[in-house]
């Protein structure tokens, strides 16, 4: 029964990759996130992760393009206190805080992308990025305590935008590209306020 619906999944993909109008192909890449919140008297670092997926694109015109795709991404960020201002139970400083946070999601991105050239195609995108959350949790570190806790999983979209170079190989394509998403909606629904992820990534793809 899994080898009837992967194979009838895979009809219309091998059908639409004989289409000189489509490119079909996967992806990877670096990604360095954080979040779009300030937590009074910590630092925030970004934190690094990557990202992974397939693409699919249908050309409009010689030059404009419908870009969309299933990635999966690793975002989060991690916080560290930078002054003593915060005191346990007893009223005793506390030496050390930390927090780490990681959201990863599986983003369905959707974008007009605008390209020039033939050979060698330095492109634009941009356009919105829906995603669900598969992985929300933070671990905080307490002088010698530390303790994960699970966040409650929900939905994201982002505002995406693209730029890099396309290369055609005899039939093939070489993708080059760097992208930055800004989340629009809180990312998680308890632990935080008004916690928007963000991310900046370097990709690399061969389309078909």
């Amino acid at each position: 029964m899994k080898k009837l619906f992967f194979i009838l999944l895979m009809i219309p993909v091998v059908i639409l990759a004989q289409d000189k109008n489509t490119l079909i192909g996967v992806k990877a890449g670096f990604v360095s996130s954080s979040i779009v919140e300030d937590i009074p008297g910590f630092d925030k670092k970004p934190k690094p992760g990557f990202l992974v997926g397939g693409f699919f694109d249908y050309n409009l015109t010689d030059n404009i393009s419908l870009s969309t795709g299933l990635n999966y991404v690793t975002k989060g960020a991690s916080f560290r206190a930078t002054s003593m201002m915060y005191t346990d139970n007893n009223g005793q400083p506390i030496d050390f805080i930390n927090y780490d946070v990681w959201l990863n999601y599986l983003e369905l991105p959707v974008m007009v992308k605008a390209s020039i050239g033939n050979k060698v195609k330095p492109y634009l995108s941009t356009g919105l990025a829906p995603a669900i959350n598969v992985l929300a949790k933070y671990k905080y570190s307490i002088n010698e305590r530390k303790e994960k806790i699970n966040l409650d999983r929900s939905f994201d979209i982002g505002y995406l935008i693209n730029g890099g170079m396309q290369v055609d190989l005899n039939g093939k394509a070489l993708l080059i590209e760097v992208r930055y998403n800004l989340g629009l909606v809180t990312a998680v629904e308890n632990g935080f306020q008004n916690v928007k992820s963000s991310y900046f990534s370097i990709n690399t793809g061969i389309g078909f």
